[in-house]
């Protein structure tokens, strides 16, 4: 077993705290957007799901912004059930994270069936 001497010691827990601390500043920082028109993964939470409003079969996605920009996004939908495909498109601007609600912003589309398989597709470009 090795003893460190005090000054090393000393010198060693001061390295590991600074860089304790550095790691956990880099976790707390919010996603910096990719440049260019993509999906934007590191800075898009996006939720989809099939539901029913009153007898009305819909298939919602939610986008929310997790970056500092302000996001313009293009969201594509194809849906295919029992009564055939059905597709749709919306363009939406995402405020910055920190804007909290308006961060975030939903797409609904009217279904002719209650289920089927959906293909989500986003292209965001940061402004």
């Amino acid at each position: 077993m090795t003893i460190l001497s005090p000054p090393l010691a000393l010198a060693l827990a001061l390295l590991l705290s600074s860089f304790a601390a550095a790691v956990a500043s880099a976790e707390d920082a919010p996603p910096k957007p990719e440049p260019g028109t993509t999906a934007q993964i590191p800075c898009i939470a996006q939720k989809s799901e099939f539901k029913t409003d009153g007898k009305t079969p819909v298939f919602a996605t939610t986008v929310t912004n997790k970056c500092e920009a302000r996001l313009h996004c293009r969201i594509s939908v194809a849906i295919t059930n029992s009564k055939g495909m059905e597709r749709g498109s919306v363009t939406m601007v995402l405020a910055p994270a920190s804007r909290g609600e308006a961060a975030s912003k939903s797409y609904r589309m009217t279904l002719k069936a209650p289920n089927g398989d959906a293909q989500v597709g986003r292209e965001c470009k940061a402004e």
